[in-house]
């Protein structure tokens, strides 16, 4: 206590030694006199400023002493004012840091619940199509595009090709990419194949003709699922006739042989086509994997008599949309 007494003291003392300092210059001008109370004053004050600081403070004192005297030196009479106020008085007493306080808040309830996910499609294709070609909110039209990831490609392709004709570009980009996306990953698996059968890992006939089956079934898949359109379709029916074909050399499968019957149908090549699926149909072949493809192969080339009587084999049996509307038109028109 009785340090910071004389301590304090100091600081006045040094204050009185500028300000007779400073009418010394005024009054007397001379310059030895004046100069030697200003430093004086300077010196007296460091030291007595310097004990008002708090022991952390004073760890390096010559450093802290040449800090304060260097402040009282450079600005006279309000530097060691400001150097009281502001240095001194901020150590001892500085602002008080206000504590953060938790807010504690209630869980707001929500203002809706979830939607209950059904293990049906919510929209069918008809819907979704509909939507993206009536519906005037964009927000509509692009939720018909996302809808499309929960549905078969077969389904999904032509409404993404119907949504690149859109007037929205969010909903002509997004389209485009679920399209691209469809392609590139179908390419890959034919790259992949290609390259596992060019470079001889596999040693055993039935491998070969299988990874040659699996590439036909790729192409046929880019035709099939409309992802090839024009002359770029006619070229990937070729090339998956040709594996087909390759498959079938090395060996003998109905499988292959019902994959190279479709991909012929698809060429337009209906007599090899049918004549394939009559033989794979007396080999013991369920009807439903042979009939539906040889009454559209008897209805394209106007041999309506064995289409009629293919599907009639076919009572009650799913078809193809097409054939469908064909087996309702003949059955009613029999009632």
């Amino acid at each position: 206590m009785l340090s910071n007494r004389f301590a304090l003291s100091g600081t006045l003392t040094a204050l009185v030694l500028q300000l007779l300092a400073a009418a010394e210059f005024i009054l007397s001008g001379v310059a030895v006199a004046w100069l030697f109370l200003y430093v004086l004053a300077a010196m007296v004050f460091g030291v007595s400023c310097l004990a008002l600081l708090p022991v952390r403070y004073r760890r390096f004192p010559a450093f802290a002493f040449l800090f304060l005297f260097l402040f009282a030196v450079s600005l006279p009479v309000l530097g060691m004012i400001g150097c009281l106020v502001a240095i001194v008085a901020g150590v001892h007493y500085p602002l008080v840091k206000k504590q953060d306080v938790l807010e504690e808040h209630l869980v707001p309830a929500l203002p809706f619940e979830p939607d209950q996910i059904s293990l049906t499609p919510r929209y069918s294709r008809g819907g979704v199509a509909a939507i993206l070609k009536y519906a005037k909110d964009v927000d509509k039209r692009l939720f018909a595009v996302v809808t499309t990831r929960n549905m078969d490609d077969r389904e999904a392709i032509p409404i993404l090709r119907q949504a690149l004709k859109d007037t929205d570009d969010d909903i002509r980009l997004l389209a485009y990419s679920s399209l691209d996306k469809k392609e590139t990953a179908i390419n890959d698996d034919i790259h992949a194949l290609k390259k596992q059968l060019a470079g001889q890992f596999i040693t055993s006939l039935t491998g070969t003709a299988t990874c040659h089956h699996q590439i036909a079934r790729k192409y046929w898949e880019l035709s099939y699922l409309g992802l090839s359109q024009g002359a770029l379709r006619q070229y990937v029916l070729e090339k998956a006739a040709f594996h087909a074909e390759q498959s079938l050399m090395y060996e003998h499968a109905v499988t292959t042989e019902i994959l190279l019957a479709k991909i012929w149908l698809m060429m337009s090549r209906y007599e090899q086509s049918q004549t394939l699926f009559e033989k794979i149909a007396r080999s013991g072949v369920p009807l439903q994997q042979t009939y539906p493809y040889l009454a559209e192969i008897a209805f394209k080339t106007g041999q309506y008599q064995k289409c009629q009587a293919y599907l009639a084999h076919l009572d009650g049996q799913k078809l193809s949309l097409n054939l469908d509307k064909i087996r309702n038109y003949w059955h009613d028109d029999a009632l």
